[in-house]
């Protein structure tokens, strides 16, 4: 299973997680959403807003999108561009 977070005082102000790191590789809608939501409770009982990188299915996003994470980056929404095209892909949007 996955580590608790500790319970004395984290200097940060929020937390990253990646979720590679909680589906086998190469099967990345087999993880288990209890633990992810497992991570949120923790992360919200803290105060620290959760960031979630590494989303590349619809089923990962509909799951977040219930838990409500700060912010969500991965391939379900777009690659990685250099910083010209971003901004030519922010004017369209």
């Amino acid at each position: 299973g996955l580590p608790e977070l500790p319970e004395e005082e984290l200097p940060a102000d929020g937390l990253r997680l990646d979720m590679r790191s909680l589906h086998e590789v190469g099967k990345p809608d087999a993880f288990d959403p209890g633990k992810l939501s497992s991570l949120f409770d923790q992360a919200e009982q803290r105060g620290l807003p959760l960031v979630v990188v590494g989303v590349e299915t619809e089923l990962q996003a509909k799951i977040l999108r219930s838990l409500s994470p700060a912010a969500v980056q991965g391939y379900r929404y777009h690659r990685p561009m250099p910083i010209q095209e971003f901004s030519r892909f922010l004017k369209k949007e």
